[in-house]
């Protein structure tokens, strides 16, 4: 198609094959070709150069047009490696799970642009379930979400109190000094990297 567009743009066989830098009998042997292809007469004589039949203009008319769409493809392909990624994150998360894994997607997609959302957990699920985010680290999703659990890591909840000021007051007479232990702190629901399942 694209010898065939040089001999229609130039008008000439010998220049088209001069700027595709083949040499005038392939020029002409691929224009043959595509007129037995198709049955039909592409270009005729007119003086020193050649014209275009009219079955020619047409088919020149589709060519442009599928090298067009052919150049768009090739571009839509280069850029699917780019784009915009949104994450939602609980502070917790974002600071002891996020930041390495930040570094490393940023070494391996560089011109993928980054968004980062810091919420508590509810806020983050109302933000995914609008497609306001892409991905959500925090904690278990609610139930009937219609998200999708990616990935799961432990997490636990640690109690942490300030120690007791002021003096110790008095003990009862023979009484022993005794404190009930503090109840088994149950872990936090995993750390969930959610994605929507319905379709953007």
């Amino acid at each position: 198609m694209e010898t065939f567009l040089a001999v229609a743009r130039h008008s000439s066989i010998r220049r088209a094959a001069a700027q595709l830098h083949i040499t005038e009998a392939a020029a002409s042997a691929a224009v043959a070709h595509i007129e037995k292809q198709l049955g039909a007469k592409l270009i005729a004589k007119s003086g020193r150069g050649i014209a275009l039949t009219e079955a020619g203009r047409v088919y020149a008319d589709y060519c442009r047009s599928i090298l067009g769409l052919m150049k768009e493809a090739h571009a839509a392909v280069r850029a699917a490696e780019t784009g915009r990624l949104r994450i939602g994150v609980v502070a917790t998360a974002g600071e002891f799970v996020l930041l390495r894994l930040l570094a490393s997607f940023r070494n391996r997609y560089p011109d993928i642009e980054l968004g980062l959302s810091i919420q508590p957990r509810d806020v983050l699920f109302v933000e995914l379930t609008h497609h306001e985010t892409d991905l959500v680290i925090a904690g278990r999703p609610p139930r009937d979400a219609g998200l999708v659990t990616r990935a799961r890591r432990p997490s636990q909840l640690v109690v942490v109190g300030a120690p007791a000021t002021g003096p110790t007051p008095p003990r009862p007479p023979g009484s022993c000094a005794a404190r009930a232990p503090a109840p088994a702190t149950p872990p936090c629901p995993s750390l969930t990297a959610s994605k929507s399942a319905r379709p953007h």
